[in-house]
């Protein structure tokens, strides 16, 4: 297992998109907009050793997809380098590196110049309608729901147990696959390339597993008691 202890900060190769980026452990976050064109700027995958390599490996792995071609300008908080500044927007970047010249296509990592709060702003502006039609129909649904809930508490509250019980149940079902699938992720990994973080998250997916399916089943086991108790109040009635 790798050592991350001197590597405290998560940089996401693709700040606009941090959920499907690529992400790597770094000792500091990047503090400049830049084309890693120097062996200390790079930032790779863990299996990329930066030690031994020369400028022209570095320009072969950014094309590669093993190093990130260009460098975003980040500041530390709660151990993640998060963009500060304005996102640079870049289609064509050409970098000399060493005696090659590599030219790396931006076009499906840099977002279109625009920052989160621009985007977030453009993306209201233009569907303003549907989530005020969303709102809506949820305060509908809302008192609907508190209406039939008044006339037909009993039939309501078992409707909201069962579905409840049912959610959980797939839950369980879901983290249990999500578990499987980052263990078989983390061994099938070496154990140098193995990380910490890796670590953490299916321990963590393990975790949430058992609590959501003990959860589950003392739902299920108060289920089947008022059951019981219902049907036994009922043939006593």
């Amino acid at each position: 297992m790798m050592d991350m202890e001197n590597f405290p900060n998560v940089y996401y190769w693709d700040p606009t998109n941090p959920l499907s980026s690529t992400k790597t452990c770094v000792a500091q976050c990047p503090n400049l907009n830049t084309i890693p064109t120097r062996i200390e700027d790079a930032v790779c995958l863990y299996s990329f050793s930066l030690e031994s390599a020369s400028l022209n490996d570095l320009a072969t792995a950014m094309n590669n997809g093993s190093c990130s071609p260009y460098i975003y300008k980040t500041i530390s908080k709660f151990s993640y380098c998060l963009p500060s500044g304005g996102m640079v927007n870049f289609t064509e970047i050409g970098g000399n590196y060493g005696s090659s010249n590599s030219t790396v296509s931006q076009s499906s990592i840099l977002d279109s110049g625009r920052d989160y709060f621009q985007a977030t702003m453009h993306d209201v502006a233009a569907a303003w309608q549907y989530l005020l039609g969303g709102a809506g129909a949820a305060v509908l649904l809302n008192f609907m729901w508190t209406l039939l809930l008044r006339y037909f508490a009993g039939a309501f509250v078992w409707l909201s147990a069962f579905l409840a019980s049912a959610a959980l149940d797939a839950m369980a079902v879901y983290m249990y696959l999500y578990w499987q699938r980052t263990k078989d992720n983390y061994d099938d990994l070496t154990t140098e390339n193995r990380t910490q973080e890796m670590k953490w998250e299916v321990d963590a997916s393990l975790g949430v597993f058992i609590a959501v399916l003990v959860i589950a089943v003392i739902l299920q086991v108060i289920l089947i008691f008022m059951r019981y108790v219902t049907s036994t109040g009922i043939t006593l009635i």
